[in-house]
């Protein structure tokens, strides 16, 4: 016979409560944890859409600086803020430049550093000499 006492305890589901927000409002409170800023991922989107494979850094075509320049000017039409331009970083670069920023995990860098070390990475000295000779 089964009675109260043999029946197994079932109790109701507990609510955690609402969900964080993040989900609710992502553009606003999504957070990167390792570098505690905002992701920007409505501005970042706008910055892939703008960029033209021309203008992305792929080592090979036009110095470092100068497409440091077009991502500055494409940035300020965006309205990505200095702070958010780590974000975006990737979307300037194609070929063996990106290729170079992935496998040596800049993301968790400070973006002049990231720049430096792109800089200094394939435009070192031997850059500047070449082009001192021509």
């Amino acid at each position: 016979m089964v009675t109260a006492s043999t029946l197994p305890l079932v109790t109701a589901p507990t609510l955690l409560g609402p969900p964080p927000a993040q989900y609710l409002y992502p553009s606003t409170a999504n957070t990167d944890p390792t570098m505690h800023l905002p992701m920007y991922s409505k501005e970042a989107a706008t910055i892939a859409k703008i960029y033209t494979d021309d203008q992305k850094y792929d080592r090979v075509s036009d110095s470092f600086d100068f497409k440091l320049t077009i991502f500055y000017n494409i940035c300020k039409r965006a309205g990505l803020p200095p702070k958010g331009y780590i974000t975006a970083l990737p979307t300037m670069l194609k070929g063996l430049a990106q290729d170079y920023y992935y496998n040596s995990s800049l993301l968790t860098r400070l973006f002049t550093e990231v720049c430096n070390h792109m800089r200094y990475f394939f435009e070192g000295l031997e850059y500047y000499w070449r082009n001192l000779t021509k």
